[in-house]
């Protein structure tokens, strides 16, 4: 139990939630408009707090130009949000057909696509700020869902049932349940004193919106070089997403580059050629002899500019709660999992736990118990956790395993591209775990 000592008091009235959300970012949103439009929770009230000062304006189809923060948003994401009314609402999105992988020291590739025969797109990319846009027009309809803005929670009293939760604008809210979505620093969890398992890479993530040559333009790009993978992720056909892991040092660099000079170091960084390495070259020529590679074509978007002001950076780690939940207490997103961009699955694992979570309240609401019932976030915490925690190693160790010094273990990285096109069951799995 615990209670912050700072601004214990309040002169404010209480008002009583069912449900408290702290955090109004795109999982947070996406919390509070699964549960206000279940109908098993039609009775219930819910808060969502939100520490900006303003609802996300959404975003122009044709007047305003991309985020550099973009998400692929994979088949089961989509569902969720089709599900919830969402999907319908966004005004431009891209859908990616394919994917390309390879690394530095060969031209062979992993194609990930949909082979049924029915061309089915294996992710959509979509700017941020409109996903939270989005949702949150779904939820301004609902009548059992408030939206505190510029708000951030300052005191929870776990000591008293339902709990008692003092914002810093001073309101006071009584709850049963309180679900931390407040990121990757999260308030909440330090709140619940579970152990949070949590390093920096050494490595910085550059993102950017480029100017392509125009083409069509519905593959995703990602080549692992010695200091960390860059990703090329489609827009429209004139326009991609660039997010770059690299050293530090490297990405201060990148962006006081004069955009000239940004762009060549874009289309080098892509284009290069393979590193010659012998441990690489005789173990790849070792399995060329059974297995048929994926050459790398000419397929390239070509980069021609960067969008003015559009570069940013942001740190990267790996980070996980070894508890989701408490009594009265939950964690999703971000708050309870972090992970390296490389695969573009931290946001779904995200998603993931909104449907869990749902999922587990709203099966103890139909079994008559109390909604935030301890074993109803027991249920959600153990399916979230199998189900993130091998996703989260794997992606972990291919991050280790491509930014390794070690030739042996830079080989079995180049290995395992081969092995992973040439053996069509590994690379079905790979993409069903991806999708799902």
């Amino acid at each position: 139990m615990f209670c912050n000592s700072l601004a214990r008091f309040s002169t404010h009235t209480p008002k009583t939630y069912d449900v408290v959300i702290s955090g109004g970012g795109m999982i947070g949103s996406t919390m509070a408009l699964a549960l206000g439009k279940n109908p098993f929770f039609k009775d219930c009230r819910i808060a969502l707090v939100e520490a900006n000062p303003k609802e996300v304006a959404p975003r122009s189809l044709h007047n305003d130009g991309y985020s550099n923060r973009v998400s692929a948003i994979n088949p089961s994401t989509k569902d969720l949000f089709d599900e919830l009314g969402v999907w319908k609402r966004f005004h431009r999105f891209q859908a990616v057909h394919d994917m390309k992988v390879w690394g530095v020291y060969t031209d062979d590739t992993i194609n990930y696509r949909d082979e049924s025969g029915y061309k089915k797109n294996i992710a959509y990319i979509v700017e941020n700020d409109s996903i939270v846009a989005s949702v949150t027009q779904e939820l301004k309809v609902l009548d059992n869902v408030d939206i505190i803005y510029g708000a951030k929670i300052n005191t929870i009293d776990l000591r008293s049932s339902p709990s008692r939760i003092i914002l810093n604008n001073g309101e006071v809210f009584h709850s049963n349940l309180l679900i931390g979505a407040d990121g990757a620093n999260s308030e909440v969890r330090k709140v619940m004193n579970v152990q949070n398992i949590s390093y920096t890479y050494d490595q910085t993530a550059v993102v950017a919106t480029l100017k392509i040559l125009e083409q069509e333009n519905s593959t995703a790009w990602q080549r692992f070089l010695p200091t960390g993978p860059i990703a090329l992720l489609p827009l429209n056909n004139c326009f991609s997403s660039l997010v770059w892991s690299t050293s530090h040092e490297n990405a201060k660099n990148l962006l006081s580059l004069p955009s000239a000079s940004f762009v060549d170091a874009v289309n080098d960084a892509f284009n290069s050629k393979p590193i010659q390495d012998d441990s690489v070259t005789s173990l790849t020529n070792i399995l060329r002899t059974v297995l048929e590679p994926s050459k790398l074509q000419n397929e390239m978007p070509h980069v021609c500019g960067v969008v003015e002001t559009s570069r940013a950076s942001f740190p990267l780690g790996f980070g996980h709660a070894s508890n989701y939940v408490k009594p009265n207490i939950a964690l999703i997103g971000d708050a309870a999992h972090k992970v390296h961009p490389l695969a573009g699955q931290g946001v779904n694992l995200g998603f993931r736990d909104v449907h869990h979570l749902t999922a587990a309240l709203q099966n103890g609401v139909q079994c008559g118990r109390q909604i935030g019932d301890y074993s109803d976030l027991k249920t959600y915490e153990q399916k979230s956790q199998c189900s993130n925690l091998p996703i989260m190693l794997a992606i972990d160790m291919i991050y280790r395993v491509y930014s390794s010094q070690v030739g042996l273990i830079r080989a079995l990285g180049s290995v395992g591209i081969q092995l992973t096109e040439g053996l069509t069951p590994i690379k079905n799995i790979m993409r069903r775990v991806a999708s799902s």
